[in-house]
């Protein structure tokens, strides 16, 4: 599993250990999906909060980067673009509007950053 970020300082995130690496705002448990990092955003037109992990998904991302979040109570506090942590797992269970599998969140950390600091701080 990949160190829980703690904070975002001038383009890097500082983990829990100390350890600090260039910011890159997507990436995701390529096995089993356990964790995902991306930019949320809320649609308002299916009332559902969506995150993109991957802006250049492998032919093996079987959700093709992106995947609706399951409703979690911490969802609130984040606005469209900031960039969220994410521990959880897909619920083959509960279904977006298209069919495709949501994800359930158990842990939620963020915002990492807005989207008006990454903009300044990565070129992805």
């Amino acid at each position: 599993m990949t160190p829980i970020p703690v904070t975002v300082d001038s383009g890097n995130i500082v983990t829990a250990g100390g350890e600090t690496e260039q910011l890159n705002p997507y990436d995701y448990d390529r096995k089993n999906y356990q964790w995902l990092r991306g930019k949320i955003d809320f649609d308002e037109q299916d009332q559902t909060w969506h995150i993109i992990y991957s802006l250049t998904p492998d032919q093996k991302d079987r959700f093709g980067g992106s995947i609706t979040l399951i409703d979690h109570p911490d969802l609130n506090k984040f606005q469209n673009d900031d960039v969220a942590y994410l521990e959880g797992r897909v619920d083959s269970g509960s279904l977006d509007r298209s069919g495709k599998a949501k994800y359930r969140i158990d842990k939620l950390f963020g915002p990492l950053v807005h989207q008006s600091q990454l903009s300044t701080t990565a070129g992805n």
